[in-house]
């Protein structure tokens, strides 16, 4: 197809932002109008190839609209496509046909399936109408589909409220720390569990940035590539170092996810922090005895081993590095059952051998 001058009308303005991107990505050039009577406003001014109209506006709705360019005889001839999300029933589809629509879609619709419509309808342009406008069976045609439209809702709405319950007290009762910042950083929600991990309140948060928490644990580098990760849309997992409000370290293992709009504009970020500081500590005092228990093994005056016994049989298990220096053994001979049977008081070593075992 080539390349178009396209009008959309259409009271929302994310709506618009979304058609206008379906028809620029095809080459087409798109003209706005808010509702129907800026649309006729803007025909006086622009000619265009194609109309695509909404049908629920304020001021002049898309019947009305589709109605005046009908009569209009600059105008007649255009392309009309009714595109609609609220009027959907066949009735809604045979009264925009009726009054001189050429073609009737359903929002929301994929870019090809836009296409083959706009191909469609200028294939057989200036549909003439088959009803004249009767603002009595217009009304009908609306208090019916919106009365539809708001018990649909009003349905919608109790699940989503439900939902948004139900999803409230899971963040509010969540043991993991919890904050939603904006696309700068800035905090704008955290839940309990955030104060009870950080000591700041929702309060004091608010309004800051988690560097509030930053404990210069961290490289410049760090935080560069923190940053760089979420702020292309991409999660980012990975152990922070913080400082508690009273001055204290505390160590979270840290998710933040990016949020983005449909058009894929990140506008906020959700971090989740767990808090492993206990278990940072109880690694640490392992690290710490196991380094103590070498160092005893290592400068012992004495050979120390450790056995064990396991199906009457005796296994060893750790032997200090001084046997080689007292015994003059290596280590890794002494580690074998055969080396005790040798070397050790019969009486300890009386149970028989593996190998005596499976003979």
């Amino acid at each position: 197809m080539k390349p178009l001058t396209i009008l959309i009308v259409d009271d929302l303005p994310i709506n618009l932002k979304l058609l206008r991107a379906q028809l620029e990505s095809e080459g087409h050039a798109v003209f706005e109008a808010h509702h129907g009577a800026e649309g006729l406003a803007l025909l006086d001014q622009q000619p265009v190839d194609v109309i695509i109209s909404d049908i629920l506006m304020p001021v002049m709705d898309g019947y009305r609209f589709c109605h005046e360019v009908r009569k209009s005889d600059r105008c007649r001839h255009l392309p009309f496509v009714v595109y609609t999300s609220t009027y959907v029933s066949p009735s809604d589809e045979k009264l925009s046909l009726d009054l001189g629509a050429d073609k009737y879609l359903r929002k929301p619709a994929s870019t090809n399936e836009l296409v083959r419509t706009i191909e469609e309808a200028l294939a057989s342009p200036g549909r003439r109408p088959t009803a004249i406008f009767d603002e009595t069976d217009v009304l009908k045609e609306y208090n019916t589909g919106l009365v539809t439209k708001l018990e649909k809702k009003n349905i919608e709405l109790t699940d989503a409220l439900a939902r948004l319950e139900l999803q409230n007290t899971a963040l509010e009762t969540a043991a993991d720390a919890i904050l939603i910042t904006d696309a700068g950083g800035v905090i704008i929600w955290v839940n309990p569990a955030f104060t009870t991990i950080t000591g700041y309140s929702a309060e004091e948060a608010t309004g800051k940035t988690p560097r509030i928490l930053k404990s210069d644990k961290h490289t410049e580098a760090f935080y560069r590539s923190f940053w760089q990760t979420i702020s292309s849309g991409k999660r980012w997992r990975s152990e922070f170092v913080n400082r508690h409000k009273d001055g204290d370290i505390y160590y979270g293992e840290h998710t933040v996810t990016p949020m983005c709009d449909a058009f894929g504009t990140i506008t906020h970020y959700v971090g989740i922090m767990h808090d492993v500081t206990q278990r940072k500590h109880a690694e640490q005092q392992l690290r710490d005895a196991h380094t103590q228990l070498r160092e005893l093994l290592e400068h012992s005056p004495v050979v120390l081993y450790a056995l064990s016994l396991e199906e009457d049989a005796i296994v060893p298990r750790l032997v200090s590095e001084n046997v080689n220096r007292m015994l003059g053994f290596p280590v890794h001979e002494t580690l074998t059952y055969e080396w005790w049977s040798e070397h050790l008081h019969p009486t300890i070593v009386s149970a028989p051998s593996p190998a005596s075992r499976k003979r």
